[in-house]
């Protein structure tokens, strides 16, 4: 019988036979493929604080929260008119009534992995890791009075939202760049 290793987590693996070796969906399920450098299908990379990183590789946490700004939202979501159910890259590009009466909701972008990335501080490299989507939602946060958090940005009002991931894994990592 032969052994076989393998580097997983920054550390090394030895099974006495090829038996023994879990199977790759154990490891990383979905549509992972076992290397940062190959598909895993649709990926969404997000830069969260070293204090994140670290839970979430440990397992302490199974979500990540990113706020959603109109700067950068058609990286996460869609927002959907309810009258003609047609779809906008853009808060602005929403026909006038739509915003007006709050006629229209947010869709976010499904991907299969998420990869957190830190980043680099002094010392320390930049390290990532890739992780198995199993949910997305989107929830907007309301005050004391069950109303919506809005701010306004560039003449246009908006609703304070973030998108939930709720993962699992690591698939790989973590691994520094």
């Amino acid at each position: 019988m032969s052994s076989r290793k393998d580097k997983r987590w920054n550390e090394e693996v030895i099974y006495p036979n090829e038996d023994m070796r879990p199977d790759p969906i154990y490891l990383c399920p979905g549509n992972c493929l076992g290397v940062l450098d190959m598909s895993y299908g649709r990926t969404q990379e997000l830069v969260v604080d070293r204090r994140s990183f670290d839970k979430a590789v440990r397992g302490y946490i199974t979500e990540i929260r990113h706020e959603i700004r109109p700067e950068y939202s058609e990286m996460f979501v869609r927002y959907v008119d309810k009258m003609t159910e047609v779809e906008y890259g853009k808060y602005t590009e929403l026909p006038e009534p739509a915003r007006e009466f709050g006629a229209f909701w947010l869709e976010p972008f499904f991907y299969d992995s998420l990869r957190l990335v830190t980043e680099a501080n002094g010392d320390k490299p930049a390290e990532q890791a890739l992780f198995y989507i199993k949910d997305t939602r989107i929830v907007v946060l309301l005050d004391e009075f069950d109303n919506d958090i809005v701010y306004e940005f560039e003449g246009h009002e908006y609703s304070t939202a973030e998108i939930v991931y709720l993962i699992e894994g690591p698939c790989l990592g973590p691994e520094t760049k």
